[in-house]
């Protein structure tokens, strides 16, 4: 489904207006795949460019260098109607509801948005639609109606998954997507994930530091440093017995800090 071929993106910094450009190399010269409905994983500490690669492929951002290629199609450069329609394809959820929804625009209002946009149903279908899309992720009508301040993180963060689903997207990045949740709502939120993958043939890129999540969802994950991957397999063979220095000390950090 997904093809990352040599794939950098540098930035051109300079600390004051005196001293000299610097190159700040964020991602690398990545490569890896992704089949269809498989869920892949990203790991790596703050700043290995993870997050800066999933903007990458959902094209937030120009690439400076290499290509990405999505069912075949090179996506490298995209633009108008051929991006608008990889929009609808390529989606992704942050770890805060808070981050993405407007706290002036009500529910329905987020909801029927991308739907309104993407002209995925007739108007008179909306209603419906959006009951459904409730629904599929645990929340009732009732919301509808209420503005984001007036929800609770975990039911953000299911208002945000269902305005992806609205469209009904075939890869979705998960970037860190339980992270600014209490733990008891973190494992209600990933299993609404995978149900919800089940239910609609998903591909996942899953972004987190958390190994339990990404060894309860991922099949394979790649573990990221200074914007190049060091190692890529299955997740049980890299969890339990790492081969770079850089994974074995990862593993080692993560999971120490998570007993």
């Amino acid at each position: 489904m997904l093809r990352l071929e040599n794939v950098k993106k540098h930035y051109i910094v300079k600390t004051s207006p005196l001293s000299k450009s610097q190159i700040v190399k964020a991602v690398n010269g990545v490569s890896f795949e992704v089949a269809e409905k498989e869920s892949f994983g990203l790991i790596g500490e703050s700043g290995s460019g993870k997050s800066t690669l999933g903007h990458l492929i959902t094209r937030l951002i120009p690439l400076t260098e290499g290509s990405i290629y999505y069912k075949e199609h090179d996506i490298s450069n995209s633009k108008g109607k051929d991006l608008q329609s990889l929009r609808k394809d390529i989606q992704v959820i942050l770890q805060s509801g808070k981050e993405v929804l407007d706290p002036k625009m009500t529910v329905r209002e987020h909801l029927e948005a991308p739907l309104r946009v993407h002209n995925i149903c007739d108007y008179k279908d909306y209603d419906k639609r959006l009951n459904d899309l409730l629904s599929d992720v645990g929340l009732t009508a009732d919301v509808l109606d209420k503005f984001p301040p007036a929800l609770s993180g975990g039911m953000l963060q299911r208002v945000t998954i269902a305005r992806v689903l609205a469209i009904e997207p075939k890869l979705i990045i998960l970037d860190e997507p339980v992270s600014a949740l209490d733990v008891s709502i973190q494992g209600l939120i990933i299993n609404l994930l995978m149900d919800l993958k089940d239910k609609y043939g998903f591909t996942y890129i899953f972004i987190t530091h958390n190994l339990k999540v990404i060894k309860h969802i991922c099949s394979r994950i790649a573990v990221i440093k200074d914007g190049e991957i060091v190692e890529i397999g299955k997740t049980e063979a890299i969890l339990n017995a790492p081969q770079s220095d850089y994974a074995k000390l990862l593993v080692a950090s993560i999971l120490n800090h998570q007993k």
